[in-house]
């Protein structure tokens, strides 16, 4: 028989033929790799097992699942149980039955637990996790394979690729997370590249046109609070829609006109200091206080607003209605890309557009050098987008 030595580049150039076949390793002896018609791809252990006349496969792992160099070691092992007249195919099912299985839902668990909430964006982080756990929660983690994940990113990819690659990264994430600590040997997301899968994420240059930002507004003012205002507070301010959801009173100084944006809910990880317009302050005051809630957007009196896809359904009936036709496909973070790019038309500076947006300098040496805030200008940017917006 031809035996090759098994490598990444070797096994993705197996193909499936009409009947089994096996590929012998060159350095592992009796290890192979079994391909069924079906493609499917298992490392095994070929030998003659203890009390049996012929050779006799037993499964180490699917491809994928562990690599080369693990595969020819458990290989290795097995052969020298063999020698001393254990098989390993029942020793490994006794070993099975005795030890209790992780699933990927305990797995995944623990690491929001002990990893994900303590990220500045826990909740968000936390809430794309979850929709891992729907998917694989019951299943034993040694069982979840590269091809799994490959079949998962392109049917996600097909439909929203901005979140196949956010999921696929939170995958590699938890399982880098489990490999360091040793609970996993080896990780189903290696060299798997989702852009080759789904198409590398372009920027996006969607920005709403001043027919549709008027008809924003309108819509936004036929909707009633909570996510009326809270998303007329999002175009007046330029913040990022979960800042703004997420505001509590406490942050808002409404006699100095600012909203301070406290490091653990901002981007940049520190405070971002936003002036507040009077188009804005006056929005704000008229905002319905609850005594046990210190949210400025709630939905029930204490926790703050959390649905935001049917709200924004709502925002896309009312601008049809007043622009006569449906709106563009746009999300509510472009709405940052229209106060960004408006300030451009009007003249003001970029480096002070730029701390509209909260952004720091581009530049490492213009940021170590340059700690000016720019408040003064960011206030009379904002004040001058506040009588723009609210003609």
């Amino acid at each position: 028989m031809v035996r090759v030595r098994l490598s990444d580049k070797r096994l993705d150039a197996i193909r499936p033929k009409n009947r089994a076949y096996d590929i012998w390793d060159s350095e592992a002896p009796g290890l192979i790799v079994r391909v069924t018609p079906l493609g499917h791809r298992s490392y095994m252990l070929c030998r003659r097992m203890p009390g049996k006349t012929n050779p006799t496969r037993r499964l180490i792992a699917e491809v994928g699942a562990v690599q080369q160099e693990a595969a020819r070691k458990i290989a290795r092992d097995w052969t020298a149980l063999v020698v001393q007249g254990v098989d390993p195919g029942s020793l490994r099912m006794q070993q099975t039955a005795e030890k209790p299985v992780l699933t990927f839902r305990v797995l995944a668990e623990t690491y929001i637990k002990k990893r994900v909430r303590a990220l500045r964006r826990g909740a968000a982080a936390e809430r794309e996790v979850r929709q891992l756990i729907d998917r694989w929660g019951k299943l034993p983690v040694p069982e979840l394979t590269r091809t799994q994940v490959v079949a998962f990113v392109e049917e996600l990819g097909a439909r929203s690729p901005s979140m196949a690659h956010r999921l696929f990264a939170h995958l590699r994430a938890l399982f880098n997370w489990a490999r360091e600590r040793g609970t996993v040997e080896v990780s189903p997301c290696d060299m798997i590249r989702p852009g080759k899968l789904t198409g590398n994420l372009e920027p996006r240059q969607r920005t709403l046109t001043e027919a549709e930002v008027r008809a924003f507004w309108i819509a936004t003012g036929n909707i009633p609070y909570p996510h009326g205002p809270l998303h007329r507070l999002v175009l007046l301010t330029g913040a990022r829609l979960r800042e703004v959801a997420d505001a509590q009173w406490d942050e808002f100084d409404l006699t100095e006109k600012v909203w301070n944006v406290p490091p653990e809910r901002n981007k940049s990880r520190a405070i971002h200091i936003v002036p507040l317009s009077d188009e804005a302050v006056r929005l704000i005051t008229a905002l319905p206080r609850y005594r046990y809630c210190p949210f400025l957007f709630t939905a029930d009196e204490r926790n703050a607003v959390r649905n935001m896809h049917t709200p924004k359904a709502r925002i896309d009936d009312e601008m049809r209605k007043v622009l006569g036709r449906q709106p563009t496909p746009w999300v509510v973070h472009d709405l940052r890309r229209v106060v960004r790019s408006r300030m451009a038309e009007m003249g003001i500076r970029e480096e002070v557009a730029e701390r509209v947006l909260g952004h720091g300098a581009k530049d490492k040496l213009v940021r170590t050098y340059n700690t000016y805030s720019y408040l003064p200008e960011v206030r009379e940017a904002l004040d001058r987008w506040g009588e723009v917006v609210g003609k």
